[in-house]
């Protein structure tokens, strides 16, 4: 007695029996499900207690037959209900949808909706304006332009089941767009040794933006010396990137970057970005961990003229060229420094330190420098 049907009837939803059970205790009681239209009707399920509809049953009532059994056995008489109108087609709703960003030139608008789907989602339709002019479709973003200063922007918003049901359309218009300052987002710093190339990663946002850039290097964080870079003399900025040299080994380095408009030299604000501890020696490292692992040779290259074999132990140092032959060599006792000044990877100027003595093995002097420190 007491019976009803619960639930929505669009596709995609589930439907139940609410129902009132008298006469003893309940068991094994059966529900069949059927869709019915102009007296014919169509068995969909036999004995479930739900009844999940689908795109076959737009237009149908639904009418469920509700036989109730007893623990013992007994049956009582089946009842019928129906449905109090056909399933109607499946159509996503819009909760509720609004515009975010700031309206201004070089930012980021995004459509916000929340949609509920009566069955699974589909690609909704989505389209921008420019006043009344199609600017894009299909994406959820717009960034602004120089030519949306001084207009609205607006997106349309249509909801779509997987199926191809579509909902009603929404939409959401943004105040007049003002002129921007430009922008950047995300700017970072990769961390680097001697010989590496220095390029802060970042975003651009605006209208025709370009960067410009100052280097400079600090041994304590604090106080800052422009980082030594030849340059035009009419140039207002350094270069994009900076390659570290062995003038920087133990400098923190880092970089401003103020992006400019091209078109009429408006700029934002500036952005500092900095490696996160100081430079150190490639090389230094390479020799080092090697001497820690045992080698006891290490070959290298003086102004790429001919290879030179450096031959160490506890007790003592020989220089030898490709040749084979001798031109250094030294004994000492422990505490003594080995300093080789790296031109680039593979050219050497090495100065071996014992007491007052020094060899000298002399490359060009305009390279880039590496240094390195060995204390055996």
């Amino acid at each position: 007695t007491n019976m009803a049907l619960d639930g929505r009837f669009v596709p995609g939803s589930t439907i139940t029996v609410k129902r009132t059970y008298i006469g003893g205790v309940e068991r094994g009681s059966t529900i069949q499900w059927a869709k019915v239209k102009r007296g014919v009707s169509e068995i969909l399920a036999q004995n479930a207690q739900s009844l999940t509809l689908n795109r076959e049953t737009v237009g149908y009532h639904i009418r469920a037959t509700y036989t109730p059994r007893r623990m013992d056995g007994a049956v009582g008489q089946p009842v019928h209900i129906t449905s109090p109108h056909a399933v109607q087609k499946a159509v996503p709703i819009v909760a509720k949808h609004s515009m975010r960003g700031i309206p201004e030139e070089g930012r980021l608008l995004k459509a916000v909706v929340d949609v509920l789907y009566p069955t699974s989602s589909g690609a909704p339709e989505v389209r921008w304006y420019r006043d009344s002019q199609v600017i894009a479709e299909n994406t959820p973003y717009w960034r602004t332009t120089h030519e949306d200063v001084g207009h609205v922007i607006k997106f349309e918003y249509t909801p779509t089941t997987a199926e191809g049901e579509r909902g009603q359309m929404v939409y959401a218009i943004s105040p007049l767009i003002k002129p921007g300052r430009p922008v950047i987002e995300g700017c970072t710093m990769p961390q680097a040794a001697t010989g590496s190339v220095l390029m802060p990663n970042f975003t651009l946002c605006g209208t025709d933006v370009v960067a410009y850039y100052r280097w400079e290097k600090s041994r304590d964080g604090a106080q800052w010396v422009p980082c030594a870079i030849e340059v035009n003399t009419d140039s207002i900025t350094d270069p994009p990137s900076y390659t570290c040299t062995a003038d920087d080994l133990y400098y923190f380095i880092r970089a401003t970057v103020t992006p400019t408009c091209s078109f009429d030299g408006n700029s934002g604000e500036p952005n500092t970005v900095q490696t996160n501890c100081k430079l150190d020696s490639n090389a230094q490292r390479r020799m080092q961990e090697a001497y820690l692992l045992g080698a006891d040779h290490f070959k290298v290259m003086v102004d790429g003229r001919g290879e030179t074999t450096i031959e160490i132990d506890r007790r003592s140092m020989r220089l030898v060229d490709d040749r084979g032959k001798v031109f250094a060599h030294g004994h000492w006792g422990a505490n003594v420094n080995i300093t080789i000044d790296i031109r680039t990877d593979n050219n050497f100027f090495l100065t071996l330190n014992k007491g007052k003595d020094s060899y000298q093995c002399t490359a060009a002097h305009n390279r880039q420098r590496d240094v390195v420190v060995l204390v055996l």
